[in-house]
């Protein structure tokens, strides 16, 4: 193996390690970092839901890498749910 390409793979690895401490660093910093929304369809369905009235039953959950909570709406008002690691 030549020079070059010792120099090309340590270079290749440096930066590899420094991008994955820094999604490391991103990820630990950041406390909800994916969301979406969730519909109830059972409830949905049972009410023959359209439009405005169909927005009674899309709830929301949002998770992080130890923490993340959960709002269900099923017509009857948001339940909210928490769970941590």
């Amino acid at each position: 193996m030549t020079k070059l390409q010792k120099k090309a793979i340590f270079c290749l690895a440096g930066t590899l390690s420094f991008a994955c401490a820094i999604g490391i660093a991103a990820a630990l910093g950041t406390q909800l970092w994916l969301r979406g929304t969730i519909l109830c369809k059972t409830g949905a369905v049972l009410v023959n839901a359209t439009g405005d009235e169909l927005k009674k039953f899309i709830g929301e959950i949002q998770y992080g890498l130890f923490y993340g909570q959960r709002i269900k709406q099923c017509g009857l008002g948001g339940r909210p749910t928490a769970f941590s690691c």
